[in-house]
């Protein structure tokens, strides 16, 4: 029975509150309510009665040998009558709280349907006055576009007078600038013919002072070569190497030419051969040339080192580009550090 109670509690409960959020509550409805969940209340009381009436009647009909059994069936009833009459009074304390309760929603409701009602008052008055002032920009506005209007007529036909005029300016121009490429382009033609020419003759002039260079370096490689054979086995046990120094510093000077040179310049590879036998001739003598060319620069290097900034290399980068003289060593030790051109990216 106290679940049922319980639940027809919960169901007026979920009702109040859907009331609440679809429709304003009033004092009538709470009363209907309330007269309703009563009403249930007293019926289920009566039913419970009109049983216990039915099991006395019952206790009547029976022996006295079964008595003692129903008077405990009796006792049993009467609990529950005082546990109904127990659950009564808390439904009407609950009841009494359920009115009280429901009385303060509608006024809190009420209370805040005023207040939003009294908002959205504020509100339409502010739009209506800013329906005023939007309508007297509207005013405005369609006077300005009839005046731009008019303007704008205006305007179109002294762009029409002007579009004339610049057709017939076009036409002239583009006849002049026509013309000016036809010059420019024989100009240039005459240049290029020129400047192909000059160039031609400088190709030759350089080519010839490379042949002419090759074939000093060669005589002077011939010589070395003729030389070495002799000055360096003479002296190998002494400490004069002024000799093979010198042809440490002929070997790094007509390399670098020869790097600056192409293959077909006569005299090109015997130059070659010449240099690499010139190596060979120092090595046989234990003389060593230390390779430094193209290779990174670090500042522990035992060298004489000339910086110069180069922005086709990497950023951060230092790399040996041209060896001045070169580092020269004499059965694993050095004679002649090197001096080198070192270029950097900073």
């Amino acid at each position: 029975m106290k679940n049922k109670i319980l639940l027809l509690i919960f169901f007026t409960l979920s009702f109040s509150s859907f009331s609440q959020k679809n429709a304003p509550l009033n004092q009538s409805d709470v009363d209907s309510l309330i007269n309703l969940v009563e009403l249930k209340l007293f019926k289920k009381i009566n039913s419970n009665n009109e049983l216990l009436n039915y099991e006395i009647n019952k206790l009547v009909k029976l022996s006295d040998s079964n008595l003692n059994n129903y008077y405990n069936s009796i006792n049993k009833l009467n609990i529950r009558i005082d546990n109904s009459s127990i659950t009564i009074d808390s439904l009407k304390e609950v009841n009494n709280n359920l009115r009280e309760r429901l009385t303060m929603l509608i006024e809190s409701y009420n209370s805040n349907l005023k207040k939003e009602i009294s908002v959205v008052s504020e509100k339409t008055d502010l739009l209506d006055d800013k329906t005023k002032i939007l309508n007297y920009d509207l005013t405005e506005s369609n006077t300005k576009i009839s005046n731009n209007s008019k303007d704008l007529v205006f305007t179109k036909d002294n762009l029409s007078t002007v579009n004339n005029d610049l057709q017939d300016k076009a036409q002239k121009g583009v006849i002049s600038l026509i013309f000016s490429l036809l010059l420019i382009l024989i100009i240039y033609i005459l240049l290029n013919n020129k400047w192909n020419s000059k160039t031609k003759l400088i190709s030759l002039k350089q080519k010839e002072v490379f042949e002419r260079q090759v074939e000093d370096s060669q005589k002077l490689a011939d010589w070395l070569s003729d030389k070495s054979s002799s000055e360096l086995s003479s002296k190998s046990n002494n400490t004069d190497h002024s000799f093979a120094k010198r042809v440490a510093d002929e070997i790094v000077r007509m390399s670098t030419n020869l790097s600056r040179m192409d293959e077909s310049i006569r005299g090109y590879k015997q130059l070659s051969a010449s240099v690499r036998k010139l190596i060979q001739s120092l090595s046989i003598n234990e003389y060593e040339i230390v390779e430094l060319l193209n290779k990174p620069y670090s500042s522990g290097m035992n060298l004489e080192a000339n910086f110069v900034f180069d922005e086709d290399i990497e950023k951060g980068s230092q790399i040996i580009t041209r060896i001045i003289k070169p580092q020269i060593n004499y059965k694993g030790k050095m004679i002649q550090g090197a001096q080198v051109e070192v270029s950097q990216n900073d």
